[in-house]
């Protein structure tokens, strides 16, 4: 099965980190958000990736090509001019993505753990029986139509329209949570349209209309952080770091870090004590809440990290006090 992942967009809202950094480039617990997607579409039986680009393509080229452990195929979709989109950006893919049977769509910047590690799996097989054009991947969550927009369906799971406003004279209809999975058939590029375009509002709703079913797959248990601002960054970091040793998610923060974080000593990680230092680090500071140490950074005298986050490479002078911030 082939996926595409969506890694063009600015991430201006995550500034001044993206700045520096591609979004789905940015370390979170010093991995890059990108692999966080790239593990679920491998869990879900991916061998064959494609990445749009746009913004600091450089840096997803290198993540994709050098990904530890990956064996499969890998290709490149440029958006020369401007980002395209959801939808147009997996219309510039038609090359690879045409004539292939279903693929999956990855949003690649969504820090997500799904509750099982049969989860993906069992969400292609989902698709597959139904023939349905998508299958959505989606999670309760209490800010469905307030703060996120929802993927409003009936009780038999089908979608009948997106946005924060429940689809008018459809009283029935609950709102889900898009978790930045999907699944596709190929017919998809008979609704999607040249050039810009949205995936949920412009080519499902246009299948929608001419009769194609479009479902769910719900994972009611899943684990999701919002980090789209620093101060949501900072919170899934913290509330990471403070689950139990037990929880699905952190043994699936465990697995990646062994893969991808080699320098980091996971085995001093424990729920009451949320630190990771990685590779390199030098000086040491008074750790107050949680801190991730990046990679080769440089720390002085007399300095206290408070629920903060030190990029690869920051240093603080001597005397600093940080709190709740991202260092660059």
């Amino acid at each position: 099965m082939k996926a595409m992942l969506l890694a063009a967009g600015l991430g201006t809202r995550l500034r001044p980190v993206t700045d520096v950094y591609a979004k789905p480039a940015v370390p979170f617990l010093n991995i890059p958000l990108l692999y966080y997607a790239i593990a679920v579409m491998e869990a879900a039986g991916a061998k064959e990736l494609v990445a749009n680009t746009h913004y600091k393509p450089e840096q997803i080229e290198n993540l994709v090509r050098n990904m530890p452990g990956f064996k499969g195929t890998v290709h490149l979709s440029p958006e020369l001019e401007k980002p395209l989109g959801s939808g147009g950006g997996v219309w510039a893919a038609r090359k690879w993505l045409d004539k292939s049977g279903d693929f999956i769509v990855a949003n690649a910047d969504e820090i997500i753990f799904p509750s099982t590690n049969n989860i993906p799996k069992e969400f292609i097989a989902s698709h597959k029986r139904e023939n349905s054009l998508a299958t959505i991947y989606v999670m309760p969550h209490p800010k469905v139509g307030t703060q996120f927009g929802g993927v409003w369906t009936d009780p038999q799971g089908f979608v009948h329209g997106f946005g924060r406003q429940k689809p008018e004279s459809k009283t029935s209809l609950t709102g889900y949570h898009y978790v930045g999975k999907i699944v596709l058939a190929e017919r998809i590029f008979q609704y999607l349209p040249e050039g810009e375009s949205n995936l949920l509002y412009d080519a499902l709703m246009a299948g929608i209309v001419q009769g194609e079913k479009v479902r769910v797959f719900r994972d009611d248990a899943c684990t999701w952080y919002e980090s789209g601002n620093p101060n949501d960054f900072l919170e899934a970091t913290g509330e990471i770091l403070r689950m139990p040793s037990s929880s699905s998610a952190k043994k699936s923060l465990l697995e990646l870090g062994h893969r991808f974080w080699h320098g980091a000593d996971f085995s001093k990680l424990n729920d009451t004590a949320p630190v990771l230092r990685g590779a390199n680090a030098q000086g040491s500071a008074d750790i107050r809440g949680f801190a991730v140490i990046g990679d080769n950074c440089v720390i002085g005298r007399n300095c206290v990290i408070e629920e903060s986050v030190l990029m690869p490479g920051a240093k603080l002078p001597d005397g600093t006090n940080v709190r709740r911030q991202i260092i660059l």
